[in-house]
C-alpha cells in the first residue's frame, strides 16, 4: 500500500500527521520519540512535509526497518537522512493495517 501523508509542525514546535479520517484524539497523531527529529531533518526549516510512504519498495529516499513492538507502537531503525531509532505509534496500524517490517518513504 502506498499513501501520501502530510506532516505539520505547529507553533508549539510539535509535529502532527494530517489524517482527516482519524476519529481519535489529535494527540494520538503527534510525532514523538525520534519521529519528530527525523521530520525536522526532512523539513529543512519548513513547517510542512509531504511524504510518500509505502510498505512495498519504490524509488524511495529512506527506509524504516522494524526493530520491535513496544509502548503501544513500534520502534524502527532509519539510516538516512539521519541514523537513529524512532518510535511510531499505533496510527501506523491504522494506515497500513499492521506494523510493516519495512516502511519506504520519499
Amino acid at each position: 500500500m502506498t499513501r501520501k501523508l502530510t506532516f505539520v509542525k505547529e507553533d508549539d514546535h510539535r509535529w502532527f500527521v494530517v489524517l482527516p479520517e482519524w476519529d481519535g484524539d489529535k494527540d494520538d497523531l503527534e510525532m514523538i520519540l525520534g519521529a519528530d527529529t527525523m521530520l525536522d531533518v526532512l523539513a529543512d526549516g519548513n513547517t510542512i512535509v509531504d511524504l510518500l510512504i509505502s510498505d512495498e519498495p519504490f524509488n524511495h529516499k529512506f527506509e524504516l526497518k522494524f526493530v520491535r513492538e513496544d509502548l503501544g507502537g513500534s520502534f524502527y531503525q532509519v539510516d538516512e537522512p539521519v541514523s537513529m531509532e524512532i518510535w511510531l505509534c499505533s496510527v501506523v496500524k491504522f494506515v497500513f493495517g499492521e506494523f510493516p517490517k519495512t516502511i519506504y518513504g520519499s
